[in-house]
């Protein structure tokens, strides 16, 4: 007898062999029908495994879409830039002062860098255009570097707030 072909045997009677492994206990239905069933069963592990990896591949793309957009949904980098453009202007600030001929320097809020030296009677274009340079090298945000006369603040002859002008330089 096939033992494959037998049905409604008890369940210690039919033994059936299918992919090298023995399978016992099949008792309602023929070896046809076990062999789809298992084949199904397989079909649904497949199943589950392309399921997984299409919500596996959904996740990162939708991290990708998102760190990507980042920047145009708010306006939080623009504030980010401008905190690290007033940290940087700082740190030029800080720079310039260190300069042995500064005597004092103040930044404004309309990008200008007003340098205080003392007046030695020449033009001190070239001595803003330096200070141009030195705020490009640390990268700072400042439009302008205008050298004015120190202690001029309450002359007479002052052009702006900061005292007589000596001279000036746009940095961009």
């Amino acid at each position: 007898m096939d033992s494959k072909k037998e049905e409604n045997k008890n369940i210690d009677d039919v033994k059936v062999t299918i992919g090298g492994r023995e399978i016992k206990g099949i008792t309602s239905m023929k070896y046809e029908d076990s062999n789809k069933i298992i084949n199904y069963k397989k079909a649904n592990k497949m199943d589950k495994k392309k399921i997984i990896g299409i919500v596996v591949l959904s996740i990162v793309l939708l991290v990708i879409f998102k760190t990507c957009k980042g920047s145009t949904a708010t306006n939080e980098p623009t504030q980010e830039k401008t905190i690290n453009n007033d940290s940087i202007n700082k740190v030029v600030l800080e720079v310039v002062k260190k300069e042995s001929k500064v005597k004092d320097a103040v930044l404004t809020d309309a990008k200008v860098l007003y340098i205080a030296v003392e007046n030695d009677g020449t033009n001190r274009n070239g001595l803003a255009s330096y200070f141009c340079e030195i705020v490009a090298e640390n990268k700072g945000d400042i439009n302008t570097v205008k050298i004015v006369e120190y202690g001029t603040m309450k002359s007479k002859n002052r052009d702006n707030a900061y005292g007589v002008l000596l001279g000036e330089s746009t940095c961009k």
